[in-house]
């Protein structure tokens, strides 16, 4: 009995070891519907990751936000909920907001995005390697 216990724990380490070995192979490779970039060999593609993650938080309540707005309007202002429509034609409020929101939410992306192009663009201080 004692040998077949160690029969199946040493069947289990092998296993377990199998399993981790196959999921440190494919650590930093590019898999099917990968949301983000793969890991980082250098400094500037970790710079280059975290703007692509930060303009996300910008980018997807930005669009479910339009998505709402369009299904509301939609449902609530079609043919047969609203057959006499409103005459309203200005609210300076919102003319405001639609002009002001945009503009905050492009300098909130323009400012690192131009920090990281001249960070790509500049000249090293060392070069890494010379080549003669």
């Amino acid at each position: 009995m004692d040998g077949m216990k160690l029969v199946s724990r040493m069947g289990a380490a092998i296993g377990m070891f199998v399993i981790m070995a196959s999921a440190a192979l494919a650590a930093s490779q590019p898999h099917p519907w990968q949301m983000w970039f793969q890991e980082a060999g250098s400094q500037m593609m970790r710079d280059i990751d975290w703007f692509g993650r930060y303009t996300f938080w910008f980018i997807a309540p930005i669009t479910l936000f339009v998505m709402l707005l369009l299904l509301i309007v939609i449902v609530r202002y079609n043919h047969r909920a609203n057959p006499t429509p409103s005459r309203t034609s200005h609210n300076t409020l919102i003319e405001i907001i639609w002009t002001g929101g945009p503009i905050l939410v492009l300098i909130a992306i323009a400012i690192p995005s131009f920090n990281l192009l001249n960070a790509q663009l500049a000249p090293q201080e060392e070069p890494a390697m010379t080549v003669k």
